[in-house]
């Protein structure tokens, strides 16, 4: 069975290797998707009159003609159709009709069609999690991981749009880091924007952001502002201007904050990591092959400075949301896309899943709803802040988001029914050619955390694996994944990672995983 997207009428994309046997032209299959598209029925059978009208399902399951899946695809269609009719608009409850699947194929005894049933299901699921509006969804999935110029894909709707359509007044002001042309609102939805030049224009996002908080509405308002100040790092590290104006000279380094605890690589790095460093150090845009612990100080001074800029100006939006009145009523989000290494581990890098590059903050405040607490449980920034900005909002949450509302550990911090685990990948491409070595390495990873351990495994190297004992080691410097003690332990994680890539459609993960 094949998913495939038609870029041009005479030439087809598999976004799965083609199964064997012949098939149509790619003229003719088009002309195939174009009827179904108008509900027509096909030669293929008439029992698929009650498939959903979407092109590629339908056709996905049409063409499965081997071993008798057309009967298998049609009985299929019909009990999804029966159990909930699908319609074409946001919201379509992909859920429930995986569950329909594994209920209708618990009750057949047929080992092979177990397997084909499973199959169904699995593209069934891939292809509305790929096409499903308003989705939040993991970075593999976008085809983004790294600072690409490639378009953002058609078929996902972004969060302002989301909530304009909803009846919101939305804003967005600060950097634009996303791959959607800031002219095109029907897409992203923002009806006011600006400051979007990037990086340096801190100082000029509370302005026109505290004008869209006072302006007389009869409806709510969703508002994004998006500093930048702390990346600035990087252009300090580099020793060029930085892009906010001057901080003053370095201190000398022994008024400077301590070099980190973890300034030397774990012992037992994996092959990737090492490789890795050896890369981004070399580089222009992270040249600090030669920095001393000394260095290392007063660019953490840096980083500090820069962080207390950003804290300054986001301090004046949130004044002036107390003096609008709206406080009480109004959530407040405060997180980010990634932290910076600064040192640890000798990087000064974020595409590492080192936790001070990996680990965010993730504030959540509405004053007489939430009360002061910390809690240890597992958040995804990436996925989780959509569906908690919806279910604060009383909007419903479509069952396809990957991920979670933070609404009930808000309610209840010492709630038991959680995720056991997050998953993140990384795409790290920004080196240069080590020492050694004839080409610039690029490493693909993906990271699972659990509530005590950390598992990482990278598609490059012999000694690709890392396991890390997050109570015991919190500063990451010992690698037990090659430690017999913890065999267990690893083989759980890679168990569940390969679990997750499954169910979600990760083949990247499991040809990482080697499977």
């Amino acid at each position: 069975l094949a998913l495939w997207k038609v870029l041009d009428p005479n030439q087809l994309t598999w976004l799965t290797p083609p199964p064997k046997g012949p098939w149509m032209s790619a003229r003719e299959t088009l002309h195939e998707l174009e009827a179904l598209e108008n509900g027509k029925i096909t030669a293929h059978g008439k029992r698929m009159h009650q498939l959903p009208c979407h092109p590629r399902l339908a056709h996905m399951l049409l063409m499965a003609e081997e071993e008798d899946l057309v009967g298998l695809a049609a009985d299929i269609a019909a009990l999804l159709e029966e159990r909930d009719p699908l319609g074409r608009e946001a919201g379509i409850d992909i859920n429930l009709r995986i569950e329909a699947l594994r209920r209708h194929r618990s009750e057949d005894r047929k080992a092979k069609r177990f397997q084909r049933i499973e199959k169904v299901a699995a593209s069934y699921r891939q292809l509305f999690e790929v096409d499903a509006e308003n989705e939040a969804v993991d970075p593999y999935e976008t085809g983004l991981q790294s600072n690409a110029k490639d378009p953002l894909p058609e078929h996902m709707v972004l969060m302002g749009k989301h909530f304009k359509d909803a009846g919101y007044d939305t804003g967005y002001f600060g950097k634009w880091h996303i791959n959607v042309k800031t002219s095109d609102e029907d897409r992203h939805g923002f009806d006011q924007m600006g400051v979007l030049k990037g990086n340096g224009a801190d100082h000029l996002i509370p302005g026109p952001a505290i004008d869209f908080l006072n302006q007389e509405r009869d409806k709510p308002f969703l508002l994004v502002t998006s500093f930048t100040g702390p990346h600035d790092i990087c252009e300090m590290v580099r020793g060029q201007k930085i892009p906010g104006g001057k901080l003053g000279d370095f201190p000398d380094p022994a008024d400077c904050p301590p070099a980190p605890i973890n300034i030397a690589p774990p012992i037992d790095e994996t092959d990737s990591i090492a490789l890795m460093r050896r890369s981004y150090e070399v580089t222009t845009m992270t040249p600090v092959v030669h920095f001393t612990p000394d260095k290392w100080r007063q660019m953490r001074w840096g980083y500090y400075r820069l962080i207390e800029r950003s804290d300054r100006e986001i301090g004046k939006v949130l004044a002036a949301l107390d003096e609008s009145g709206l406080a009480e009523e109004t959530l407040v989000i405060f997180t980010a896309d990634h932290g910076d290494c600064t040192g640890a581990h000798q990087f000064a890098q974020k595409t590492v899943f080192y936790d001070e590059a990996a680990r965010i903050p993730f504030i959540v405040s509405m004053p007489g709803t939430i009360r002061s607490s910390v809690t240890k449980k597992l958040v995804n920034a990436g996925i989780d802040v959509f569906p908690t900005l919806l279910d604060f909002a009383g909007l419903a949450v479509p069952s396809f988001f990957k991920g979670l509302s933070v609404k009930p550990v808000c309610e209840d911090p010492d709630l038991t029914d959680w995720r056991d685990y997050i998953v993140v990948s990384n795409h790290m491409v920004q080196g240069a050619v080590p020492p050694g070595e004839s080409e610039i390495p690029q490493c693909k990873g993906r990271m699972i955390r659990t509530e005590n351990f950390k598992y990482s495994v990278y598609d490059i190297g012999l000694h690709r694996e890392s396991l890390i004992d997050m109570v015991n080691d919190p500063h990451e410097m010992f690698n037990l994944s090659r430690n017999a003690k913890y065999r267990n332990v690893l083989n759980q994680h890679r168990d569940m990672l390969r679990k997750f890539a499954t169910e979600s459609g990760d083949q990247e993960a499991l040809e990482i995983l080697g499977l």
